[in-house]
């Protein structure tokens, strides 16, 4: 059995390092996920098209399972996973700063542009929003320290006070002090 499966130009397989054949241990719930799959590909139905993917994901789960299982979860070194990483990383060491996609894009020779396309495609998300969720994760653990303010708790993720307190309530469903309430229940 073989799987290409591209996420803009990364071959997410090869970024695995996954093999592009594996053996079947269970060749009738394979065998029937595949006829799964027909079956909906030839209804005509509004909802097929959404159904398609549950079969499909299915497969290619139990692929990945398959393979990993075999030889472990091995990431290769490629240009595009080089370059997002190195992205990543720099945001990770200056989440109490202020950055912008140009600057971003910049630290890979990127056009903004494309650099926000890219980044979306490898992540899911736009940088913008990758890094406000960083920083709000990274808010998380001093939130839960009584002994530091949320202001100081904002200017540690590099956010103004209000800014922060309404990403935070957007991003958790509590305002950061309805979560250090929360936590300290605990």
């Amino acid at each position: 059995m073989s799987f290409y499966r591209g996420r803009g130009e990364v071959n997410l397989f090869q970024m695995l390092d996954l093999p592009h054949c594996i053996d079947v241990r269970d060749e009738a719930w394979m065998e029937n996920r595949f006829q799964a799959l027909i079956e909906q590909y030839k209804n005509p139905s509004l909802t097929a098209p959404l159904r398609i993917k549950a079969p499909l994901l299915e497969i290619v789960s139990a692929y990945m399972e398959e393979a990993l299982a075999d030889q472990g979860l091995k990431l290769m070194p490629t240009t595009e996973t080089g370059k997002i990483n190195t992205v990543l990383q720099y945001v990770e060491e200056h989440l109490q700063e202020q950055m912008t996609v140009d600057e971003l894009a910049r630290l890979v020779h990127f056009h903004p542009n494309y650099f926000m396309q890219y980044f979306k495609t490898m992540l899911g998300l736009s940088p913008i929003a990758y890094i406000n969720r960083k920083r709000m994760d990274k808010a998380k653990e001093p939130l839960q320290d009584a002994g530091m303010s949320v202001t100081d708790v904002a200017e540690q993720v590099g956010l103004e006070l209000y800014y922060f307190s309404r990403l935070f309530k957007k991003q958790t469903g509590l305002s950061p002090s309805e979560y250090r309430k929360s936590t300290a229940l605990l």
